[in-house]
């Protein structure tokens, strides 16, 4: 299968949950814009938690565009509550896999994305702070356009 999201432009909605740093979950929806330009790649999302303690999570990560058979790339993003996050995307077989880490080291995480077909995939992930979990997501994307 070839894979569909980072590696083409669209848009996709999400749906899951969020589990807070306390385990508690609420639902989870979100809208994602990949764009492409010629020297950035470009992921736009909003994440909308609802329930106990509704938030808005923002988040635009630029992205160096994958060269002709390569497999990871990195990426930067900026947070208000966060700051500076650097990481990378690698494709291994049917998941994109990502790392990332804060400018200062404090926060880290990790998620996959596992493509359950061309228009749909599957999202977990984790945030830490200082090797504490801050929180965590299972969601579920399917494509757009």
């Amino acid at each position: 299968m070839k894979h569909t999201f980072l590696l083409t432009q669209g848009r996709w909605h999400a749906s899951g949950v969020f589990t807070d740093e306390n385990g508690t979950t609420n639902p989870a929806e979100a809208e994602v814009t990949i764009t492409h330009f010629d020297d950035l790649w470009v992921n736009e999302g909003t994440m909308e938690v609802s329930g106990g303690s509704p938030s808005v999570f923002k988040n635009r990560y630029e992205i160096v565009p994958l060269v002709k058979g390569a497999l990871t790339t990195t990426w930067k993003s900026t947070s208000p509550v966060i700051g500076v996050l650097y990481g990378i995307f690698s494709i291994v077989g049917d998941s994109i896999l990502s790392a990332y880490c804060s400018d200062d080291g404090s926060y880290s995480g990790m998620e996959f994305l596992r493509q359950v077909s061309p228009d749909a995939y599957e999202n977990r992930g984790i945030l830490l702070h200082e090797g504490l979990r801050v929180s965590s997501w299972e969601l579920d994307l399917t494509r757009r356009d």
